[in-house]
Parts: C-alpha cells; structure tokens; sequence
C-alpha cells in the first residue's frame, strides 16, 4: 500500500483581514448593491439550457440572495435560473451607475503587489510544489479578474498561463 504525503495548504487570516478591511467594514453598502443587480439579474429571461452543455433544465433549484441556481443533472454544473444576456453584461460591467467591473481595476501597484504577495502568491506556490515538472502544467484561470493569480504564476516559472474574465 503506497502512502501518499498530504500537502496542507493555508495563508494567515490576517493578511487577507488587512487587505479585505473594507470589504468587512463596508459590507451592508455592498450587499444593498448587489441586491439592486439580483433584481436586474432576475429581470432577464428565464435560462432553458445548461450554460455548459446545453442539456434541457430539469429538476429542482436552490436559492441564495433571493437568485435561483440549478445543478445541471447532464454535466452537473451550477447554473443561474435566468440568462446573463448581453444587456445584462453590458449594465453591470458597462454603465456607469453600476459598473462592477470597477471592482477588479487597481490603479495602485503597491496595493496589487501587497495583495498578490499576501493572498495568491502562496497559492502559486503550493501548486509549484504540488507539481514537480510545474513549468509544463497549462493553467486555465477562469473569472481572473485583475490578474492577481495569474501574476503569482507567472513569477512561480509557470509558463503557459491565461486568464478570461467578462
């Protein structure tokens, strides 16, 4: 029987409590925004197909912040109850009134830096030391927002690095 040694991964709560300070402190402002942009969401038409595999909707939904989510029961992927349209991207990530996109913009490149250095480089480096022959690993970072990770890659000799994001 092979033994096989468990890697533990963690970072310090308190240099993402340093970071994310006004993410705690702020968070009554930002759930009364994001409940304004779960009524648009739910404006929009009603999903009919999985997003993933296009399988037909079947079985029941759960709900969270007033959204409905669906399991996919072909592919197993979560999936919103109504479309995100291209109007819907195009008031949230677009118009100014709600420009949400704004949250993955970072003018500072002290702050990036601190935030990389403090919340995704020991991510990168778990996975540079999960992977011996890490240099030929392909990462794929969905949803990357500023870059963050994929910069932390980068600096860990990772290679063949995307990121897409809205």
């Amino acid at each position: 029987m092979l033994k096989k040694k468990i890697i533990k991964y963690g970072k310090s709560f308190k240099d993402v409590d340093e970071i994310k300070k006004d993410f705690f402190l702020e968070n009554k402002n930002l759930l009364f925004k994001q409940d304004k942009l779960n009524k648009l969401y739910t404006s929009q038409p009603k999903r009919i197909n999985c997003k993933a595999c296009n399988a037909k909707i079947k079985g029941s939904f759960f709900l969270n912040h007033g959204i409905k989510y669906f399991e996919c029961k072909n592919c197993t992927h979560i999936n919103g109850y109504h479309q995100d349209t291209e109007d819907f991207a195009n008031k949230i990530y677009v118009n100014e009134k709600t420009n949400y996109a704004k949250s993955y913009h970072e003018t500072n490149i002290k702050k990036f830096l601190k935030r990389q250095n403090k919340i995704y480089d020991p991510k990168a480096i778990f996975l540079q030391n999960s992977f011996k022959n890490h240099k030929k690993i392909k990462v794929l970072d969905i949803g990357a927002g500023s870059g963050y990770f994929l910069s932390s890659l980068l600096d860990c000799k990772f290679r063949d690095v995307k990121g897409v994001e809205v």
